[in-house]
């Protein structure tokens, strides 16, 4: 949600917003504004999830296919009725890309596999889509900071 540059294990923990968000308009109503405020300092953590959104018909596909044949974009695009141009432009309004949500559900799912299972590395690597076990480490060390048996011997 963030960013990509996310580490694990530091001696702080922060969120750095920039100055625009506090010049971004309100676009909430007075009797919203209450409830919003509520939930805010959730939202910060837990991303606001649209069951409707174009990400989350995209997951819901993803989700159902082996990772190894996930479609390419122009193939998710026409499952959703829609061209790959407006997939794109409506992922970008949402804030992602077809790349972006597959590279997060790859990783969700690696570390599920590896938490929940004793499946070795490699297996847990052909099973999400990857041609070599040291494309899944490297992968997955971007994405969490750490290798993947480090981060099983952590749990």
């Amino acid at each position: 949600m963030f960013c990509d540059a996310l580490c694990f294990d530091q001696p702080r923990t922060f969120v750095d917003l920039s100055l625009e968000c506090a010049a971004c308009p309100s676009c909430r109503r007075p009797t919203t504004l209450k409830t919003f405020l509520r939930e805010v300092p959730a939202n910060f953590i837990v991303k606001y999830r649209n069951p409707d959104s174009i990400a989350a018909r995209v997951r819901k596909r993803l989700r159902q296919t082996r990772p190894s044949d996930w479609p390419e974009g122009e193939r998710i695009a026409a499952a959703l009725n829609m061209g790959e141009a407006t997939l794109r432009r409506r992922l970008k309004q949402e804030g992602l890309t077809y790349q972006a949500i597959k590279d997060a559900l790859r990783r969700d799912l690696a570390i599920s596999r590896l938490a929940d299972t004793q499946e070795t590395i490699p297996r847990i690597a052909d099973a999400l889509g990857f041609a070599e076990p040291s494309a899944f480490r490297r992968a997955f060390r971007k994405w969490t900071g750490m290798r993947p048996a480090d981060y099983r011997r952590g749990r």
